[in-house]
């Protein structure tokens, strides 16, 4: 990459010493990170199992729940869930009669659902989710965007303490797709804050995250907790190999990766995003 290229990516706002220092960053091996991994699941019988903690509280009026995810048949007519927790109480899902509708389920003695306009999820497309509920009204946004609200017809809070499952509902056909990125919120998060952070990873120490896990391993049959919960999961539902696991693969959702916070006495501070 020329010094003019490197000068167009970071804004102009650096100089040569600056252009050296990011040209060996981008020149250095990759590690592994969330952005190289995902998990697929058949369809048929593939589950990721996250088990119940007492760290996490057994309700609350305050919840966001995220995750990137690309289906890859979209053409069963059931609701299907794509993360499950709380036993029954939270999902995000297909909806079963509008397949390429999300739906955002919160149970809690009645069951009720925000849902997304037709075309929200495509095959083959990464898309963001989050789901957020703050104990009246719930909310789903797409990519950062708010694509539907609806309020509880029996307010008040939601279970979560139980298993998070992902692309599993009892008695319905199972996800087909991959998922990436999932996260858990002991709080209402904001349209500008899922904006600002569902395009890139996170420390895992964020203030009132209770869950996340990256699905970046690509290996193995363990999927690590990174938030400060120490949750860990597994592929299909115990550590053993077993057919109800899905596949790791290295078709990851579209993560940004960060430079931040140079400075020196002939710069500004500058940040920039490689995609």
């Amino acid at each position: 990459m020329s010094y003019h290229a490197l000068r167009r990516i970071l804004g102009g706002q650096c100089n040569a010493f600056a252009i050296f220092t990011v040209f060996v960053v981008l020149a250095l091996p990759s590690t592994p990170h969330a952005q190289d991994a995902a998990l697929t699941f058949d369809g048929i019988d593939d589950i990721a199992t996250i088990p119940s903690t007492n760290n996490w509280p057994s309700s609350t009026s305050s919840l966001t729940v995220e995750a990137w995810i690309r289906p890859s048949d979209l053409s069963r007519h059931e609701y299907i869930a794509i993360v499950r927790g709380g036993g029954i109480s939270f999902t995000l899902q297909q909806h079963r009669t509008d397949t390429s509708a999300m739906v955002w389920t919160i149970s809690r003695g009645a069951t009720h659902s925000a849902q997304s306009p037709t075309g929200a999820l495509v095959e083959g497309r990464w898309d963001h989710f989050a789901g957020t509920y703050d104990g009246t009204t719930m909310r789903i946004y797409q990519n950062g965007d708010l694509v539907a609200e609806e309020d509880h017809t029996l307010p008040g809070n939601v279970q979560v303490r139980g298993d998070l499952l992902l692309a599993f509902r009892p008695g319905s056909p199972n996800f087909a797709g991959t998922i990436d990125e999932v996260r858990v919120w002991l709080t209402v998060r904001t349209q500008e804050q899922i904006k600002g952070s569902f395009g890139r990873t996170l420390t895992g120490a964020e203030p009132d995250l209770i869950g996340y896990w990256r699905l970046g391993e690509g290996v193995g049959q363990v999927i690590s907790d990174s938030s400060t919960i120490a949750n860990d999961g597994v592929l299909g539902t115990t550590t053993a190999v077993e057919p109800e696991d899905p596949l790791w693969t290295d078709q990851a959702a579209p993560l940004a990766f960060f430079f931040d916070g140079f400075e020196n006495g002939d710069t500004d501070g500058w940040s920039t995003t490689v995609w």
